[in-house]
């Protein structure tokens, strides 16, 4: 299986969760939420087949930590996923909205510019705004959006699968009634799995998200893992070695 949106370095012994991975055989992406964790997580990932780790800049911490967008910016020629970034527009994070903004649309500018970029994006309460940005971006052709846990409105699932946006999908995702219609709507060959943990599920929701989307789309769950495993792969980068 894979995981392709896993805080790995918020877990209790995150050093152990790294290695669990080869025993679990569970490819995971463990996106991190500040650029500070960059150099520590690479180095837990150095050898391993099974994780790979993503720079990233959290939106929630933006209005706190905007000093280390420079730093990300400087980072990001070393990492190829990017994650987690975007925008949030909860009422708690309104006040660093704009900054939100700014950075989001230097992260995608950059992304673009140095190509072959992969990215998973926050967009709680904010579906319209990430796609406005994804769309003006003068270098978007050099990055792939990956949307984490979507949450928008069946128009603006429309409008991303158009920009040619993929999709990250958790089991807690998928017990709300909007599920079948999203799933339905989601092309097969832009879908992923992930676990979000340790904020949702875990290594064992992975499965029951697997066996989920086999509910909505009536495929057997051996067809949904490997063709959600091979979008996986086509786009995951190898290791870096450090």
């Amino acid at each position: 299986m894979h995981d392709f949106h896993c805080h790995l370095d918020l877990m209790g012994d995150p050093g152990a969760e790294y290695r669990s991975r080869q025993s679990y055989r569970v490819l995971t992406v463990s996106v991190t939420t500040t650029p500070r964790a960059w150099r520590q997580n690479l180095a837990w990932a150095n050898g391993s087949p099974w994780t790979r780790p993503a720079l990233g800049l959290h939106p929630e911490l933006v209005g706190d930590a905007h000093v280390d967008l420079s730093f990300l910016l400087d980072l990001m020629p070393q990492a190829n996923l990017i994650g987690e970034v975007g925008l949030d527009g909860s009422p708690q994070h309104k006040a660093s909205f704009v900054q939100q903004q700014r950075a989001f649309r230097e992260i995608l500018l950059r992304a673009g510019t140095l190509g072959g970029r992969v990215i998973s994006i926050h967009s709680r309460r904010a579906a319209t705004q990430v796609l406005d940005e994804i769309e003006a971006c003068p270098s978007r052709g050099g990055f792939l959006p990956i949307l984490h846990w979507f949450s928008g409105t069946a128009s603006e699932l429309a409008r991303a699968i158009s920009l040619g946006c993929w999709f990250s999908v958790n089991g807690s995702m998928l017990k709300s009634a909007r599920a079948r219609p999203m799933i339905e709507a989601i092309p097969p060959d832009a879908l992923l799995v992930e676990s979000d943990a340790p904020f949702r599920g875990g290594k064992g929701d992975l499965k029951g998200t697997l066996l989920n989307l086999s509910d909505l789309t009536g495929r057997a769950i051996d067809e949904v893992e490997a063709t959600t495993d091979d979008n996986a792969r086509r786009i995951l980068p190898e290791p870096i070695a450090i």
